[in-house]
């Protein structure tokens, strides 16, 4: 099953995509961060396989952690 992840700062619009990709059961959903920096420290602990990266996050944007990934 492939692992799919989260990464906005607004937190309703990512619970509303968190709860739908649940209720699918077609991804292993992990929990929804808030950061840049949090996605990057993570991410090279428990690769992910599908990333959905809100552009303007706090710490590090989505762009640059793209390029840093």
């Amino acid at each position: 099953m492939k692992t799919f992840r989260i990464v906005s700062a607004d937190r309703m619009e990512a619970e509303a995509l968190y709860t739908a990709l649940v209720r699918k059961k077609q991804f292993r959903v992990l929990p929804v961060l808030r950061d840049g920096r949090e996605l990057l420290e993570r991410y090279m602990e428990e690769r992910t396989d599908v990333l959905l990266i809100d552009l303007e996050l706090p710490g590090i944007d989505g762009l640059e952690v793209c390029r840093r990934i």
